[in-house]
């Protein structure tokens, strides 16, 4: 923690597990002078309301991952009254724990109940961004933001009820810094002039950008 610039994010797993040594863990950083407006504890589900309250007047954050701790666990964080103060962020976790991509990860956040749609929008956007300390416009849709884009189709009433609708075959197109890396939209990758190859995936056709595609065959994760 002391290596670490104030400007960037500190992340530790911490009060990770559902016992009093876990609970203790956030003790022992406070004492050991870590808790700071630039720390995010990924789990917390061992925190109580005080600890929360103490994590919020510090200006420090929680990173929840909650399809990872009810399945470690079979109970999740208590994050209602932290995303409230702004000070959470939606994580997956690993892949062997947690949801299959991050939009199954929103679905599992929603049915904890704890937090609304509009909620969980911020904590994969803008407040996520905010407690990552990246740069200016990330997770905004503002005039000189990086085009970091997640398209969808019209599949709810809301944009917000239409994320935790979409699956990753349902994703429309992303875009990184502008440019089409995957999706279903043959001329936004031939307007940018950007070569992809073609997949499926869950059954539907897709296009993904020939960098990606080479990482992935070099990689031979076996992924349906």
């Amino acid at each position: 923690y002391g290596r670490t610039p104030r400007g960037w994010p500190w992340i530790i797993h911490a009060a990770e597990g559902v016992d009093a040594d876990a609970a203790a863990e956030f003790d022992q950083l406070a004492a050991l002078g870590c808790l700071g407006p630039n720390t995010l504890l990924v789990h917390g589900t061992a925190l109580g309301a005080a600890a929360r309250a103490e994590l919020a007047a510090r200006g420090a954050g929680l990173i929840w991952c909650p399809a990872s701790n009810d399945f470690l666990f079979g109970t999740t964080a208590q994050v209602a009254d932290l995303a409230a103060q702004g000070r959470v962020a939606l994580g997956s976790d690993s892949r062997l724990s947690g949801g299959a991509d991050l939009l199954a990860e929103l679905r599992g956040a929603a049915a904890t109940g704890q937090v609304d749609a509009a909620m969980l929008l911020r904590l994969v956007t803008s407040q996520a961004a905010d407690l990552l300390r990246l740069s200016s416009g990330v997770g905004r849709l503002t005039v000189g933001a990086p085009a970091d884009l997640l398209v969808l189709p019209r599949l709810a009433a809301t944009a917000e009820a239409t994320l935790l609708a979409a699956t990753r075959a349902e994703v429309g197109l992303v875009l990184v810094g502008g440019q089409p890396r995957y999706g279903d939209s043959v001329a936004a990758f031939a307007a940018c002039g950007a070569p992809a190859v073609g997949l499926r995936v869950d059954g539907r056709p897709k296009l993904l950008a020939v960098p990606l595609a080479r990482r992935m065959a070099r990689l031979g994760i076996a992924e349906p």
